[in-house]
């Protein structure tokens, strides 16, 4: 079995070897950002392409389902509207009634104690 102290130079070694080639193998920098560039260009037009067909799919249903209950919603209201104005013009016409005043009405008595 390996030390632990072998096995972590060796990662530590084997990573910065890694990462110190890889500057001699890339191209010229102006290259890389030109195309890096484009390459983002067209991945924002394909990106904003593809999430507003999805959107639009995602917010069309239920502005439909929404429209379609607020129609039925409105026909209701409507129909309830015009049973309120029924009743307020049959108390607007209704007559004066007089006060009936009874005055054998009595409170309840307190409780006893056992």
């Amino acid at each position: 079995m390996l030390k632990p102290t072998f096995t972590l130079t060796a990662i530590a070694l084997a990573t910065t070897a890694a990462f110190a080639s890889t500057p001699a193998e890339a191209g010229a920098s102006g290259q890389h950002s030109a195309a890096a560039s484009e390459h983002a260009g067209a991945a924002s037009a394909h990106g904003a392409a593809a999430v507003g067909t999805g959107v639009s799919t995602a917010i069309a249903v239920p502005v439909i389902a929404a429209g379609s209950v607020l129609y039925v919603t409105g026909a209701a209201l409507e129909s309830a509207g015009d049973s309120v104005i029924g009743a307020g013009s049959d108390l607007a016409s209704s007559a004066a009634t007089p006060l009936i005043i009874d005055t054998h009405t009595a409170p309840n008595r307190a409780p006893t104690l056992d």
